[in-house]
Parts: C-alpha cells; sequence; structure tokens
C-alpha cells in the first residue's frame, strides 16, 4: 500500500509534495489500499445490484456470505432486503446519494449498519456503478437505546410524580417541565412559550426569589421557598418550590430544575388552624372576663347581664330570654320578653316537651329549624320563636339541679357549633350558676336575718299586744254592760228623748264591735296557733265557700278571675279555717290593688314540687298596680298599710305570723305597674287516695 508523503504523515494541502502532483500517486492502486484499510466497510455495486468489490471491513462484516458476484441485497432478509434494493433504484434512476439505516440478525445477534449509496458521476452518462459506505453503528445503536431507556425511565419518574418539576436556564428560560407544573398552573404548553421562571410568579415574591437564585449559581446551595403562583383564571395557588442546580460529571453547570408542590390544603388547614386557634383565644379572653366580672356581681340582675352579654360574645344570638325555676316551673327573670310575649304562666316540663328534654338530658339543644323541630306546645308557651330560622337552649344547673334555663333565638339559621364553642358557652353558664348561687345565699342570709330580726320584733310585739288587748278587752267589757243598762234606765224616757238616745248608743256600740274586732286580730296576731290541725286539700278547699263565693263576687265585679290548681290531691295539716283566712286576706288584697286599672285580671295557682322537701304552693297573681320596691321588705310588718284611709295594716302581719306558725313560707314579688305575685308554701303532708 501507497504511503502519502509528509511529516508524521499528515498532509500539507497549502504546499503538497511533488509526488502527489503526479498521476501514478492517485492511480486505483493506491486509492484501493486506502479503501481497504478503512474501519468501514466499502463496496461497489454494477447496474444488477451485484457487488463487484468489497474491501476487508465489508468482507470481515459480511463473512459468512459468499460475496462473489451476489446482489447486495441479498445479504439481507426480510424488510431490510426490500428497503435496501428500493434505495439502490432509487440512486441509480435519481442520480442522487441515499441512507438508510438497517437492522440484520448474523450470526443469531441483532445488528445495525448505516449504509450510504452513491452513484459514480460521469460527465457524459448516467452512472452505471453505485459505490457505497457501510458502518456497523450496533454499540451506538445500543447505547443510543440505553441512554433513550434512561430518558423514558427519568422522565416517567418526572412525570409520575405528583409533584411540579420545572428545568431552566440561567436565564430562567424553560428547557422543561411535567404536566403536574402545568396543572399547577392552570395552563397548557402555548401559555409558557416564550415565558421565563418569573413570568406566573405573584410579583411579590419575584424579588425574594431573583436573590435566593442569584446565591444558589454562586454557591450551587439548593433552596427552599414558599410562594405564589398567578393561574390562568387569575387565582393564586400557594406552593412550595425546592430549586437546586444541575450540573454535570465535570461539574458544569446545565441549568436548574426544581420541584414544586401545591400546598393549598396545607395553608387551607394552617389557615383554619389559626383562625380556630385566634377564635379559642377570643373565647378564653372572653371567659376570663366574664368570670372577673362574676367575682364582682353583687346582684341577680348584675349577673343577667352579664350573662347576656357574654354570650353574645361569642355566638351573636338575635333575642335572648332566662328563666328561673320557681313554684310551679320556670318564670322569665331576664330578656325584652318577646320570646315568651309576657308570658306569667310558668314555663314545665308539663307545657314544653323542649324543657322536659332539658331537664332530662342536662345538656343543650339546638333546635336548627324552629318550624319543624318545636311542636305545638313549645310554641303556645315561646310563641317568638316563631319569627326566627334557630334556636339554642342551655340548661343551667342552680344547687344540682336544672334551675336556670338559657334560650337564644337566631333569625338566620344556626350550624351546629363546634365543641369549643359550645364548652365556652356551657362554661360561662355555668359560672352564672356559680355566681347566681352565691347570691342566693347572701340573699337568704339577708333574708334569714331581716327575718330573725322580724320575728324577735313580732314576737316583743305580740306579747305586747296581748297585753294591750287583754287591758282593751277588760274596759270593753264594762262599756258594753254599762250601755246595756243605759238602755234599761233609757226605757222610761219619753218618745222625742228616745230617738236620739238610741242613735247615740247603737253609734257606741258599733265603736265598741269595732274596738273588740280589733282586740281579735290582736289576740290573733299573737297566738295564731290555738286551733288544733286538720288535713287540708287545697284545690278543693279553693273550689269550695267560702272562697268559691269571694272569687264569683269579684268576676261580678269585671274582674277576669283564672284557676290553675295543680297541686292535684295533695294535703297540708293546718287550721282549715287559718288557711282560709290567709287565702282570703291575699285575695282582698289582690281585689284592692285591681280596683279602678283597665282588664283586671287575678290569677289563683296551685301546684307541688318532688323531692326530699315536697312543697306545695297558693299563688296569687294580680295586674294591678304593684307594690313599690321600698315597701317590699315592710308589708309583713305590723300596722304597715299602703291603703290611704283603709285597713290597720294587721292583715298580712297575722297571715304571715299564722303561715309561719305551721311551718309554711310567704313571698312576695312586685314590679311597679305591672302586678304582684303572693305566693304561700307549706311541707306536704300526704296524698290522699
Amino acid at each position: 500500500m501507497a504511503k502519502i508523503p509528509g511529516d508524521n504523515g499528515a498532509m500539507d494541502t497549502e504546499n503538497p509534495p511533488d509526488d502527489l502532483r503526479q498521476a501514478d500517486f492517485l492511480s486505483r492502486e493506491f486509492l484501493m489500499g486506502i479503501l481497504d484499510d478503512s474501519v468501514n466497510g466499502f463496496f461497489i455495486l454494477d447496474a444488477r445490484f451485484r457487488i463487484i468489490y468489497g474491501n476487508r471491513s465489508f468482507r470481515s462484516m459480511f463473512r459468512e456470505y459468499e460475496l462473489s458476484d451476489v446482489p447486495v441485497h441479498e445479504l439481507f432478509t426480510g424488510n431490510p432486503r426490500r428497503t435496501i434494493k428500493r434505495k439502490i433504484k432509487t440512486v441509480f434512476s435519481r442520480q442522487v446519494p441515499e441512507i438508510i439505516e438497517i437492522e440484520v440478525r448474523i450470526a443469531g445477534k441483532t445488528r445495525y449498519f448505516l449504509v450510504s449509496l452513491n452513484p459514480v458521476r460521469r460527465k457524459s452518462a448516467r452512472a452505471r456503478v453505485i459505490y457505497g459506505f457501510i458502518q456497523d453503528v450496533t454499540e451506538l445503536k445500543n447505547l443510543q437505546y440505553q441512554l433513550e431507556n434512561e430518558r423514558n425511565y427519568n422522565r416517567s419518574i418526572i412525570e409520575t410524580v405528583k409533584l411540579g418539576f420545572v428545568l431552566v436556564n440561567d436565564s430562567n428560560e424553560y428547557l422543561d417541565y411535567n404536566g403536574e407544573y402545568l396543572a399547577i398552573l392552570g395552563r397548557d404548553e402555548k401559555d409558557l412559550e416564550g415565558k421565563t421562571f418569573y413570568d406566573f410568579t405573584e410579583p411579590s415574591y419575584i424579588k425574594n426569589q431573583e436573590a435566593m437564585m442569584k446565591e444558589m449559581v454562586k454557591s450551587c446551595r439548593p433552596f427552599i421557598l414558599e410562594k405564589e403562583f398567578v393561574r390562568k383564571d387569575g387565582s393564586t395557588v400557594p406552593v412550595l418550590l425546592s430549586m437546586s442546580r444541575l450540573l454535570d460529571k465535570q461539574g458544569r453547570p446545565i441549568g436548574n430544575f426544581a420541584f414544586i408542590r401545591d400546598i393549598s390544603d396545607q395553608k387551607q388547614i394552617e389557615n383554619t388552624l389559626i383562625e380556630q386557634n385566634r377564635n379559642i383565644v377570643n373565647l378564653v379572653t372572653i371567659y376570663n372576663y366574664a368570670s372577673a366580672r362574676f367575682l364582682n356581681c353583687s346582684n341577680r340582675d348584675e349577673a343577667f347581664g352579664i350573662l347576656s352579654e357574654s354570650l353574645h360574645g361569642i355566638i351573636a344570638f338575635d333575642k335572648i330570654e332566662l328563666l328561673i325555676k320557681g313554684n310551679g316551673g320556670f318564670s322569665s327573670v331576664f330578656g325584652d320578653g318577646v320570646l315568651a310575649q309576657g308570658r306569667k304562666e310558668p314555663v314545665s316540663d308539663k307545657n314544653s316537651l323542649t324543657f322536659k328534654l332539658l331537664d332530662a338530658r342536662e345538656s343543650p339543644i339546638l333546635v336548627k329549624n324552629v318550624m319543624t323541630e318545636l311542636n305545638d306546645e313549645d310554641f303556645s308557651v315561646f310563641p317568638g320563636l316563631t319569627r326566627h330560622k334557630s334556636a339554642l337552649f342551655i340548661p343551667v344547673p342552680v344547687r344540682g339541679s336544672f334551675g336556670l334555663a338559657v334560650i337564644m333565638a337566631f333569625e338566620k339559621p344556626l350550624s351546629t357549633p363546634d365543641e369549643y364553642v359550645m364548652n365556652i358557652l356551657i362554661g360561662i353558664s355555668n359560672l352564672a350558676s356559680i355566681t347566681i348561687e352565691k347570691i342566693l345565699s347572701v340573699e337568704e342570709q339577708n333574708m334569714m336575718r331581716l327575718t330573725l330580726d322580724r320575728n324577735e320584733r313580732l314576737t316583743s310585739m305580740g306579747r305586747i299586744i296581748a297585753g294591750v288587748a287583754h287591758e282593751i278587752n277588760n274596759p270593753l267589757s264594762i262599756m258594753q254592760l254599762d250601755l246595756d243598762e243605759m238602755k234599761d234606765i233609757a226605757s222610761d224616757l219619753e218618745t222625742r228623748d228616745r230617738a236620739s238616745f238610741d242613735e247615740l248608743v247603737k253609734s257606741l256600740q258599733e265603736e265598741i264591735s269595732r274596738l273588740s274586732g280589733l282586740v281579735k286580730q290582736l289576740k290573733d296576731y299573737s297566738n295564731p296557733s290555738s286551733i288544733g290541725l286538720e288535713s287540708v286539700q287545697i284545690d278543693d278547699m279553693i273550689r269550695d265557700f267560702p272562697v268559691k263565693i269571694f272569687l264569683k263576687n269579684l268576676q261580678k265585679k269585671g274582674i277576669r278571675v283564672k284557676l290553675r290548681l295543680n297541686a292535684s290531691r295533695v294535703s297540708v295539716q293546718m287550721p282549715k279555717n287559718r288557711l282560709i283566712q290567709v287565702l282570703m286576706n291575699l285575695l282582698q288584697n289582690a281585689a284592692d290593688a285591681l280596683s279602678g286599672r283597665p282588664d283586671p285580671e287575678l290569677i289563683v295557682e296551685t301546684g307541688a314540687s318532688g323531692g326530699k322537701k315536697a312543697q306545695v304552693f297558693i299563688a296569687v297573681l294580680d295586674n294591678g298596680a304593684g307594690i313599690p320596691s321600698t315597701h317590699l321588705q315592710k308589708v309583713f310588718e305590723p300596722f304597715f298599710s299602703t291603703k290611704k284611709s283603709e285597713g290597720t295594716g294587721l292583715g298580712l302581719s297575722i297571715s304571715y305570723s299564722i303561715v309561719k306558725t305551721y311551718r309554711g313560707e310567704i313571698q312576695v314579688e312586685s314590679e311597679e305597674g305591672e302586678g304582684t305575685r303572693f305566693t304561700i308554701s307549706f311541707p306536704e303532708s300526704s296524698v290522699s287516695p
């Protein structure tokens, strides 16, 4: 094989040696030697596609075949044979080169070849010979296949992972991204054309991200950043961005890649927790403030006001009513009266299913839909609720049992309060309960002190009155005897003087009779227990004479009388006449209070309360003028009267003395311009069959 002249085998194209100018240097033998030493296969085909020459590499590739006078396409089978035959025809017919890649099976193995076909050009005639090169690219193809698999594997991971992925250059231009990134942005591929990584970032975050990326490029340290993307619809989505520098094996930068996670749900939970924590702090603040106010509370009305204000700070009701338990049930003590609409009859488990459930469950009851969840009984008790959508009933224990009811009404539907709100509502209600118990204890102590003082005064006064009554009664008896004697003496007077004398005697006898009645009252006051005990059924007593007749007379005077007798067959142990005396006194006082009032009404109510200390009560209610608060503590004192010209002031004092003598209690509640309620109660004696 001829050698090419030149230093170290390199050709000097600027100054070629003289040998290269010689024609024999380009002789057939010289060129064939070059081709024969080539690592690529070289071959020449005639017009019948037969191999007329193949270099050493070509023959090595197809050493299993007899190559002499064989059409080149016969070396292949199947689709490669058809492909290479078609390409050879194209080269001959069009006189243009062609390059094809074919896959063949040689010695049981798959090989890949890159084949170039070229026509041998002549100036005056079409080429009748084709030469070609064939290169075994199996290893390159396998490497390409391996790289493609790795790329597909990595791409599969990137597309499968539930994170957005983006690859950008140092100018923040997109190099690659996955479908999840597009989903987070709410955009498609066209929206990213010509855009940078900053274009969809909410503007307030750009400056911070630029600074962190600049530091990453400088130090190659990754960073994590919370930011927001602006979506196609204009909404923003919070994301957590984890960005790193991408380097090749030599440590040269390729770009910057980031994984992006949509943290909308996390942010929503975080915001919910922040809001919930804020609400809890607010609830605790309200609770602590209410606790401090309750601590300094001095009366029930103030306690009810604190309770109402505190509950409204927690749950914004539209109306509230507080009812406290008394004889016969619960009565309104706070609120505007809209819910119960000025109802005077106590609320109890007998006329309200909701109150029956409250007493049984001892836990709040939420009525989400007033019109469908309450029954007619509840509407008759709380007609004001019909103008509201929802209601919340909270039972509050007072001295160990259901003693205070909180009713809140809402004009808009109320969903179920969360656990924290409900616990604080109950907690503040219990604080009110403790405060009310404390106030009741103080009031009872004060009342006990007043009662003891009153009893001491009344006892002392009773002794004095007994003595005075005795001293008055003796002269009265003598005076009566003297008058009788005067009548006998006057029988001899002339007729004209007799009439005047008789009139004078009659006047004296009436005054003596009045004084005798007063003495009798004084004796009753000083010794009310001088009559034997009886078993009295109070409902029967009210339906019988003389109470029945007295009430009928009141009706004739235009007073509306209502009886609510619920004591059933319960009895008390005391003289019946004494009980009638007390009741008649209360009824007479009520009738006097109704004098001149428009639409006068008098209610007589009875009932019984169970428990360890069973009680039976009688209440007399009127809608009269009421008693001034300054007089309430004096009404049971002897000789105190609000009547200007009538009464001795002993009626209520005697009634008080009688009731206390038989282990009873008498209470008065009154509001000026609204009316008065007197309640007497006695220990239950027995239940008749």
